[in-house]
Formats: C-alpha cells, sequence, structure tokens
C-alpha cells in the first residue's frame, strides 16, 4: 500500500492541474497542495478493506470513514487500488470529509485489467469487445450491495439526507455513464473523467433513454488536452496519435456533454491542460474531491 501511495503522489506531482472548462461555471481548484493529508491520513480517518463476492466475482473495498468532521457524502471511486491512496493523499482536513468507498480488486497492482473490462463495460458486438459485457451485473453490485450497506453506516451519523458521488476514468467514466443512462438516480452526481466512448463502436448512446425520467443533480465529463489535440503532446508517438484520432470519430466528450444538456441534465465539460489520457486521472479525481468536500 505505501508503495501505491508514494506512486499516486509522484504521478499527481508530474501532471500538473490546469483545467479550462466551456460551462461558465467556476474551474475547480484541485487538492494538491494540502500537505498536511498528505502526511497522515490515518489522523483523518479510519482506513479499512474488506473482499466482497458477488455472484461468483471478487473485488476489494477501500473505505475510509472519516474520524471527525465528517459529511452525509459517499464518495465512490472505481479503480479502487490506484485511486483509493491518490484520493486520500489530495484530501483537503480543512473540510468536511466524506466517507470514501474505492472498489478495487484483491490483486497487487494498480490496475486489474481483465477484471475492469469486464465489469466497468456493457456488452457489445464485435471480436474485439468480447472481453467485456458486464456492467449490468457490476451495477448491481451497486444497488443490492454496496449502497444499502454504506447508506445505512452514514445514516446513523447524520440527520442530513446521504448525498452519493461517483468517480470513475476511462472504463470507468464508460460505466458511469451506463450507470446514468440506466438507472440515473443512482448516484446523486457523477465525474467522469475521458470516458472510453468508443467502445462497442461508439455505441453508449444506445444506452440512453428518450426522456430520462429522473436527474442527477450534476454531471461532470472531463477530457485531457492531449485526448482534443493530440498535435499538442510533445512526446506522442505516431501509432498512439492514430488511435486517438480514430476513437475521437463518431462522437466526442464534448458532443455528448452538448447531447446531455439538450436531455436537461445539469452537465458540465472540463477541459484539463497539459495532460493525456492517463495523467488527467488525478485532477480529475480532484475535482470529485471537491465536489465531495463542498459544504
Amino acid at each position: 500500500m505505501k508503495k501505491l501511495f508514494y506512486l499516486c503522489l509522484i504521478l499527481f506531482g508530474i501532471t500538473g492541474c490546469n483545467m479550462t472548462t466551456t460551462s461558465p461555471q467556476t474551474t475547480p481548484k484541485p487538492h494538491s497542495s494540502n500537505k498536511s493529508a498528505v502526511q497522515n491520513p490515518q489522523a483523518l480517518f479510519t482506513l479499512s478493506t474488506q473482499n466482497r463476492t458477488f455472484e461468483g466475482k471478487h473485488y476489494r473495498l477501500f473505505i475510509a470513514t472519516p474520524k471527525q468532521h465528517s459529511s452525509a457524502k459517499i464518495l465512490y471511486l472505481l479503480d479502487g487500488n490506484a485511486h483509493f491512496p491518490m484520493a486520500l493523499q489530495m484530501i483537503d482536513p480543512s473540510l468536511p470529509l466524506p466517507t470514501i468507498v474505492a472498489v478495487g480488486y484483491p490483486t497487487t497492482g494498480a490496475y486489474a485489467v481483465a477484471e475492469r473490462t469486464r465489469d466497468y463495460t456493457f456488452a457489445a458486438s464485435g471480436a474485439e469487445f468480447q472481453q467485456g459485457g458486464g456492467a449490468a451485473d457490476f451495477l448491481r453490485f451497486f444497488s443490492d450491495e454496496l449502497q444499502p450497506h454504506f447508506i445505512t453506516q452514514v445514516s446513523h451519523n447524520t440527520a442530513t439526507p446521504v448525498k452519493q458521488i461517483f468517480f470513475g476514468h476511462s472504463f470507468g467514466g464508460l460505466f458511469g455513464l451506463y450507470s446514468l443512462f440506466q438507472q440515473p438516480q443512482r448516484f446523486d452526481e457523477y465525474i467522469l473523467a475521458s470516458p472510453s466512448l468508443w467502445w462497442g463502436n461508439r455505441a453508449i448512446l444506445q444506452q440512453k433513454p428518450t426522456v430520462f425520467a429522473n436527474k442527477p443533480d450534476s454531471l461532470t465529463l472531463t477530457l485531457s488536452e492531449y485526448e482534443q489535440n493530440p498535435n499538442a503532446d510533445p512526446q506522442l508517438d505516431p501509432t498512439r496519435r492514430a488511435r486517438i484520432l480514430q476513437r475521437r470519430q463518431g462522437l466526442t466528450v464534448e458532443q455528448l456533454n452538448i447531447i446531455l444538456q439538450q436531455d436537461g441534465i445539469n452537465s458540465r465539460f472540463i477541459l484539463i491542460a497539459d495532460t493525456n489520457h492517463g495523467s488527467s486521472a488525478a485532477p480529475a479525481l480532484g475535482i470529485a474531491l471537491q465536489k465531495a468536500q463542498q459544504k
């Protein structure tokens, strides 16, 4: 776990967090300058892990329960093995503390590639998509097991209605869209970083309802600068550039933001400057943390 803390701290330090937004709303300031939280997150939270099995699939939960100054907010993170230690480094101890529930896998690696592909993606035709398709089952893991447990836990400590916030990056962002389209009330706020819209040959819009019967409080979509404009990336090789351009065809995050605004979703788009697909995860997580710590 200590290795992951240092890895995430280094990652966050080198990415930078300059952000621009197409929305008139103020761009959130990342939580990166808070040194006391970086040094001792155990002073703020009781940290624990739980191994869970759901429908034959194995998960590891990384949980941070505030010791004091707790709020009625729960922040759910996907790719928990990587994003949980990163979030602990970025928390602002001067603000109300959310309960953090990071869903990961029983592995020592930062990312469980096969498992996240299985769980975070919806079923799609084509040989290249056959390793995915488990999003419906994974959403049921949230609705039937995780959320009832943690809502009850947080409700015992506050009379304020519990607010649930979701963060996912890449395939995790795609799963967030799947949840929004299938069960929009599942979470109150969504922060979806660089969602993999290319999955299923951009079939995600087929999951979208014609009319949203329920709407979340807010949706934030982020994208790295070098995904929007790969020519600006000084370290990009031609193969990676061609892949990015190909995946941007048909449906972009910017276009999706406009579509969802037209559907009445309180959606905004944020472009994260000087980052690529991977390095934009940390500043996007900072946006989610600011949402989770708003008074």
